[in-house]
């Protein structure tokens, strides 16, 4: 978010949670804040969504981190850890430190272990998975019910994104009740636009482990293989 560059003085405020606050305290000053979340403020404010990181420039930090010998030496494995990262700028660096920190493993070695804690809704997380998704954690847990369950669905679906009216026939719900949902939690950096405006997904693969992760520590396999059979048949549900 930017504010006005006609103010006199400059502020740089990270995870800022309340805009209102922060002007009465600095009034006069030139706000630049950075946010998980969309947050209310004046009419002088102007939003910038940054998304994730491009894939040059997460290799790039990868290889900062980790070596870039190191890097150059298994570029396809790279990529697959870049993958599952999703441009995320802590996952990428917990990923390089852990690669750092490993001289004897080889990248894909521990591409591979990642790859099979992100995929089991059971196992135990390791530290660094626990860190980088913590952000994601304390969004989710102030979530309302309805959104909470949406987004444990998305975190179970065969297809990679769905439609609010494709959401709302799994969840058994209205549409209208579902409509807005996926635009609120893409607002808290948790679902993403698929590309048309009307579809969603995970912001990421991190969300994706985390949802699917509650999905099945909360709704139980019975009712996460019900919604993949129904979300199967979903394809004449209107958008």
């Amino acid at each position: 978010m930017v504010g006005d560059p006609g103010r006199v003085g400059r502020l740089v405020l990270g995870d800022a949670g309340q805009i209102d606050l922060i002007r009465r305290v600095a009034p006069d000053a030139a706000l630049l804040v950075t946010s998980d979340r969309r947050l209310p403020g004046p009419g002088d404010m102007r939003w910038v969504h940054l998304g994730g990181l491009s894939a040059s420039d997460s290799a790039d930090l990868f290889a900062a981190i980790a070596g870039a010998d190191r890097a150059a030496a298994e570029p396809d494995a790279v990529v697959r850890f870049l993958g599952l990262c999703g441009g995320y700028p802590l996952g990428i660096r917990l990923c390089a430190n852990r690669v750092r920190n490993r001289p004897q493993w080889t990248i894909a070695a521990i591409v591979e272990w990642l790859t099979a804690e992100m995929a089991d809704p059971y196992g135990a997380a390791h530290h660094d998975c626990v860190v980088a998704t913590a952000r994601i954690a304390r969004a989710y847990g102030e979530l309302d019910p309805l959104p909470a369950r949406l987004l444990r669905v998305t975190g179970v679906l065969p297809s990679p994104d769905v439609s609010a009216p494709e959401l709302a026939a799994l969840l058994g719900v209205p549409a209208p009740r579902v409509a807005l949902v996926p635009e609120a939690l893409a607002d808290v950096s948790l679902l993403a636009d698929a590309g048309d405006g009307h579809r969603y997904r995970p912001a990421n693969p991190l969300v994706r482990s985390l949802a699917e992760r509650v999905a099945y520590a909360v709704d139980g396999e019975d009712a996460i293989a019900a919604w993949r059979d129904a979300a199967r048949g979903l394809s004449g549900v209107a958008a």
